[in-house]
C-alpha cells in the first residue's frame, strides 16, 4: 500500500510539474529502487503473463526526477506486457554509464511497431498503433514527455513481430 501512496504522490507531482508553485526537486535516484517499485506495482500483470523482467546486473545512481524515471519504466514495462506476442513476455533492461551520460535500453519481444507506418506519430497523445489491446494512447506520450523533461533523448527501434527497443540517453547530472 505504501508503494501505491508513493506512486499517487509522484503522479500528482508529474501532473503539476508545469506549475511553478509545485516545483519538483531533483534527487539522487537508485535505478534498482525504481525498477523494484515498478515490478511490485505491476506484479499481478507480470505474474499473470509469466513475464520475465531482467534488470541490469548492477545498479546506477544519478541525480534526476524520480517521478519521471518511475513513469518511464512503468509505462515501457506495462506496454511490453500489454503488447506481448504469443511468446512468454521478456523485458530486458540494460544501463550503461558513460563519462557524461547514461544510456538505458529497454527491449521486449512483443508484437513491435511498424515504424515506417507509425514513426512520425510516436509520442503523440492518443495515438494507438494496435487496436487489439485496450488503451488510451498516452503511455508513449508520457514516456517521451518525461524523457525530455529530464533533458534526455528517446530513440525507438522496432520490428513488427520481433519486438521493440527503447533507447533513452540522459545526462549524468
Amino acid at each position: 500500500m505504501g508503494n501505491l501512496d508513493e506512486v499517487l504522490k509522484d503522479l500528482s507531482k508529474i501532473l503539476t510539474a508545469g506549475d511553478d508553485s509545485a516545483a519538483m526537486p531533483k534527487e539522487m535516484v537508485e535505478i534498482d529502487d525504481v525498477l523494484n517499485n515498478v515490478k511490485t506495482d505491476l506484479s499481478e500483470l507480470i505474474s499473470y503473463n509469466n513475464a520475465l523482467i531482467i534488470s541490469p546486473e548492477k545498479s546506477y545512481r544519478f541525480f534526476t526526477y524520480k517521478a519521471y524515471l518511475y513513469s518511464v519504466f512503468y509505462n515501457l514495462i506495462s506496454n511490453a506486457l500489454k503488447y506481448r506476442s504469443e511468446k512468454t513476455p521478456e523485458v530486458h533492461i540494460d544501463v550503461q554509464q558513460h563519462k557524461d551520460h547514461y544510456v538505458a535500453k529497454i527491449s521486449d519481444n512483443g508484437i513491435g511497431i511498424d515504424l515506417s507506418k507509425h514513426g512520425e506519430e510516436l509520442g503523440q497523445p492518443y495515438k494507438r498503433f494496435h487496436t487489439t489491446v485496450e488503451g488510451k494512447g498516452l503511455g508513449l506520450f508520457l514516456v517521451k514527455s518525461h524523457v525530455e523533461a529530464i533533458n534526455g533523448q528517446l530513440t525507438i527501434e522496432s520490428t513488427p513481430g520481433k519486438g521493440t527497443t527503447f533507447i533513452i540517453t540522459v545526462p549524468a547530472s
